[in-house]
């Protein structure tokens, strides 16, 4: 009996391991030219990432000088105070606070800023989740909260390492369903819901996923599904990333929209940013920086 257990416990190790084959060689296949690995090391790609690529001069003074700025913006310190009490609300099934927010003792404002107006906006934003997303929720199973999506991939040759963070995602009857929480308008979303689509469907394997990019001040959204089209446009972008890091440097700075909310506008005498304002939330004063 004992002999017969033994056995049985060892095809049941043989089946475990079976399956853990061939689940990592089915991951390995899911993107023909993009090939999940194991190994560690490479570059570090990301949404985010982007939006620093667009002018050189910001890259190598935010990631490789690793230059401090003044203060953070507020609009960008309210929008994570924000996404932080969803995701506690979530998490405890309660809702999201409305308490006034504990801000840091400096903040950066464009000129036609108002500090008064943006805190309205993220409490309008936290009242607008209460009110309407949650009900939303409550219909679905929550799948997971601020879940960070990491893989590494092979392109080209060469080794990426992507990352992610999905604000919520929800069972719904017709898949695994990604929303992404936006204080403001959800224009430009596009390449970002494209990227964790890509994301989820290396993790979970699941090809019916969408992602909406939810603003919770105007109430608009943008949704996308995932299509095996995804697939070169993901190679195509992760190119594009790798091309513009590479022109980093030897590219001169650009001057554009992007210059908007560049932390370091105001020290470059190429920049098309709105004035700054440095408030000091101790003292009340204010320093123009140009």
């Amino acid at each position: 009996m004992q002999s017969k257990n033994h056995n049985a416990n060892l095809k049941a190790v043989a089946c475990g391991l079976l399956f853990l084959g061939i689940r990592f060689r089915y991951k390995r296949l899911l993107l023909s030219g993009v090939t999940s690995i194991l190994e560690t090391g490479g570059m570090n790609l990301s949404p985010s990432l982007s939006y620093v690529l667009a002018c050189p001069k910001r890259y190598h003074l935010e990631k490789v000088q690793k230059q401090k700025t003044p203060a953070p913006f507020a609009s960008a310190t309210l929008g994570n105070l924000v996404h932080k009490r969803i995701a506690y609300s979530l998490r405890t099934g309660n809702k999201a606070s409305l308490d006034p927010f504990d801000l840091p003792r400096r903040l950066l404002l464009q000129e036609y800023e108002d500090l008064s107006d943006l805190c309205q906006r993220a409490e309008d934003s936290l009242s607008y989740f209460n009110d309407k997303v949650l009900s939303y929720l409550a219909q679905f199973k929550l799948h997971s909260v601020e879940y960070r999506l990491t893989t590494s991939l092979k392109l080209d040759q060469d080794t990426y390492n992507l990352s992610g963070v999905i604000d919520c995602m929800i069972q719904t009857p017709k898949g695994l369903h990604i929303l992404d929480w936006k204080t403001s308008s959800v224009k430009s979303s596009d390449a970002q819901l494209k990227f964790y689509l890509v994301l989820a469907y290396l993790e979970w394997r699941e090809r019916e996923l969408s992602a909406e990019a939810v603003s919770l001040s105007t109430g608009e959204s943008q949704m996308l599904t995932f299509s095996p089209e995804l697939k070169d446009w993901f190679k195509d972008y992760l190119r594009d990333m790798v091309s513009a890091l590479a022109e980093c440097e030897r590219k001169m700075p650009k001057p554009g929209s992007h210059c908007k909310y560049c932390p370091f506008a105001h020290a470059c005498e190429l920049s098309e940013a709105p004035e700054r304002v440095l408030l000091d939330m101790w003292t009340g004063e204010v320093s123009y920086l140009g």
